[in-house]
Parts: structure tokens; C-alpha cells; sequence
């Protein structure tokens, strides 16, 4: 079976380098000034270039007014839910969320009592199970009153799949169809209640507006429009690769399975990379802790370890520093700064709630979003660990900054 599904693969491996060669000279030819960031499935781009508009407190590009446009638009598509102006205490992250359990939201907007949620599908990314049920939960977990959910897809024909929704996230689905507005990047026949005209352009009108903001505003309305361009263009390879899909029913459900595994890759990966990236560090003197076999660590100046944990219920990689003892803020700051000039790609995230916080100082590493064989996962990982005990070492700490 394993190898059926590897040549279902390599059968399609042309047909695939066509599609992505198409779409590279497409994105190559929109003279934007995003052209050198832009990936067509980079999904955290439009998610962060979104956050910059609605934040207010975005250099030299940020307007309260922008928060404000969105906020009349949903209500717009949907006069039901609340009509919240969030107040001066706003705030808008992306990639919300601490544990693996409640996910990631794309983009969250919250005040002192509400939020919104924003699912991100302009790339379309595929939905993960229980998505918006777990991300509700995760507002509710914060005190939060959602406002609405905000399901951004590139076209308004995308919904998502909460009739697939397992039974114990049942009560949610009420309030999510309730609260739940569909939000294309592109609608052709009600352009006003799309994000580019019903939100980016109305932004791009408001009086005050410096050159900057006009700029960019204009460019990435520019950019947004492109997309169904690029899509359009790949058509024929599209319907050709479904096509040899759908020639009889074993293929269908190879496709379904390999669909299926890939959704799942987060999690997998973890189990896939556990021994290879133990046994790596364990060639680099990394002592296992006997009384957690999910963990290796390395003893530093006797005050601190450095580790890697293998989460076995989520297949998670933790990556950074633990204490027995517990650490001081002076010493905690530092090995903070340090952690961070290490991992700054957007595949790591604080996990600042996992485990004890005043002995462990960690980010978890999601893998799935570093789309690269699995050697070439493994020596990063290593790479990361390798560059984080240099600095370490290069770190003068005294006795006294312990706990």
C-alpha cells in the first residue's frame, strides 16, 4: 500500500512542476512591492499584511479607522451579530494560541470583553478538524465574548466543514453558525462584501490617509486581485491532474488517503523525527533524563539545562531551557533573549503554559510548516540546539541570579 501511494506521487510529480512553475512566473510578473516576500502558498504573508492594516498601533501604516471599516463591513454581511467598536485597549496577534489542543488562530482581535476571529484561507489551506470549534473555546478560555467568526477564504464558494465537527465540540456549533461570516478575498458577483472592495478599497478612501498608507494599501489590493489570476492561469493543469485522479476508484482513494496523512502531518512528524533527532543528540553529548523518557538535556555551568522534549501525546518538539531549581528574572531574561535571536522563524512559538514556567523557558516547533525531507528537519533542529549552547556558553551568569 506504501508503495502504491509513492507512485501515485511520482506519476503526478510533472504534472506538478508545471502547476508550480506557472504560478512562480505568474507571482514574477505582478510589479508589487511585495513581489520579493510573496509566495502564492504562503499563508502567514496575508495573515500578517491583514494584522499590520488592522492594527492601529502599526508604524507609520496603522489607522483606528481600518479596525473600524472591517468591523461595518461584517456587520454588513451579517447585521446580526454585535455591533462592537473594540475600544482603546485593543489588540490584534496573529497566530493565537498556546496549546496544540486549542490551535492557532490566524488573527485574533480582542479588548478587555470581546474578540473576533479570523481564519485565514486566502492560499487555501486546507481545514483542520474542529478548527473553529476549538478556536471559539479558545476565546471562551480567555474571557472572551466572540463578536464573529471570520472565514477568509479567495473565493466565497468555501465554507467551512463544521457539519464535520466530532460530537464533543457539539455545543459550539450553534454559536458558530451563528456568529460565522464568510468573507472572500474575491467575490465577483457582490464585490461590495469582499475584502478587497468591501474592506481594502473603503480603507484606501478615508480621509487623512498619509502616502505610505495609500501605497500600500493600493499595492496590496493589487496583489489580492492577482490571485485569482494566477489561479486561472493553471486551470487546464488542474482539471488534467483531477482528471487522472478520478479515473477509477483506487486512485480516488489513494488521493483521499494521501489527503488525509497530509492534514495529519503535524502530529506524524513528530513521531517520525523522535528517534533520528534523538539519536543525533545523543551523538552530541546530550544526557537523557531517566525519569522522563521524552526528554533530553544538557547540563550548563551547573546552573541551567539545555533541552529538547519530545511530547509523546502531541509529537511536539520543545526546544530551550529547564531548571530544577526554578530562575530568577534576571536569568530568565537573558536565556530569553537568547531563545528568541534562535528561533525567530515563524516555526516556533512560545509555550510559556507547558510545565512548570519558572523552570521551564521552551518553544514548541511546529514541523509541518517546515515543508522540507525529513534529513534536512533533523539538521535543522540540530543546527538550532547547536547554535543555542553557543551562545549559552558565551553567557556570563552568576551564582547569584539563580533562584
Amino acid at each position: 500500500m506504501v508503495s502504491e501511494h509513492g507512485r501515485l506521487v511520482l506519476s503526478y510529480a510533472e504534472l506538478s512542476e508545471k502547476r508550480d512553475t506557472l504560478l512562480k512566473e505568474y507571482a514574477n510578473s505582478k510589479d508589487t512591492i511585495f513581489s520579493s516576500l510573496f509566495k502564492f502558498r504562503y499563508e502567514n504573508f496575508h495573515s500578517e499584511m491583514l494584522r499590520k492594516i488592522l492594527d492601529k498601533k502599526t508604524p507609520e501604516i496603522g489607522n483606528p479607522g481600518y479596525l473600524q471599516v472591517f468591523v461595518e463591513l461584517l456587520h454588513k454581511i451579517n447585521p446580526k451579530i454585535k455591533h462592537h467598536f473594540f475600544s482603546d485597549a485593543v489588540s490584534i496577534e496573529c497566530e493565537f494560541g498556546k496549546t496544540k489542543q486549542d490551535g492557532r488562530i490566524d488573527i485574533f482581535i480582542q479588548d478587555n470583553k470581546y474578540a473576533l476571529i479570523i481564519e485565514n484561507k486566502i492560499n487555501g489551506a486546507p481545514d483542520q478538524p474542529n478548527q473553529l470549534a476549538k478556536y471559539l473555546g479558545s476565546a471562551k478560555k480567555n474571557g472572551k465574548e466572540v463578536v464573529a467568526i471570520v472565514y477568509l477564504p479567495l473565493f466565497k464558494n468555501t465554507s467551512p466543514p463544521i457539519e464535520d465537527y466530532a460530537e464533543e465540540y457539539g455545543d459550539y456549533i450553534p454559536e458558530i453558525r451563528e456568529k460565522l461570516i464568510i468573507l472572500p478575498a474575491i467575490d465577483h458577483i457582490h464585490p461590495e462584501k469582499d475584502m478587497v472592495h468591501g474592506f481594502l478599497k473603503p480603507c484606501l478612501q478615508l480621509d487623512g490617509n498619509n502616502e505610505k498608507q495609500t501605497y500600500i494599501l493600493s499595492e496590496y489590493m493589487r496583489l489580492v486581485q492577482s490571485l485569482s489570476g494566477g489561479l486561472k492561469m493553471t486551470e487546464d493543469i488542474d482539471m488534467e491532474f483531477l482528471g487522472e485522479l478520478y479515473k477509477n476508484k483506487k486512485s480516488i482513494s489513494i488521493a483521499e488517503n494521501i489527503s488525509d496523512v497530509w492534514n495529519r502531518r503535524e502530529y506524524l512528524l513528530g513521531g517520525l523525527l523522535r528517534e533520528p533527532v534523538r539519536d543525533k543528540l545523543n551523538e552530541l553529548e546530550f544526557e537523557i533524563d531517566l525519569e522522563d523518557e521524552n526528554g533530553l538535556y544538557k547540563e550548563i555551568n551547573n546552573k541551567f539545562e539545555l533541552c529538547i522534549c519530545s511530547y509523546h501525546e502531541e509529537n511536539v518538539f520543545y526546544i530551550g531551557f529547564w531548571s530544577n531549581d526554578g530562575m530568577e528574572e534576571r536569568l530568565r531574561n537573558p536565556l530569553e533573549e537568547i531563545l528568541d535571536s534562535v528561533t525567530p522563524e515563524k516555526y516556533f512559538s512560545k509555550a510559556s503554559d507547558w510545565g512548570n514556567p519558572r523552570r521551564w523557558l521552551i518553544k514548541a516547533f511546529f514541523i509541518g510548516e517546515y515543508k522540507k525531507p525529513l534529513v534536512e528537519i533533523t539538521e535543522y533542529l540540530i543546527g538550532r540546539y547547536k547554535l543555542l549552547e553557543t551562545k549559552v556558553n558565551a553567557l556570563e551568569i552568576g551564582e547569584e541570579d539563580m533562584a
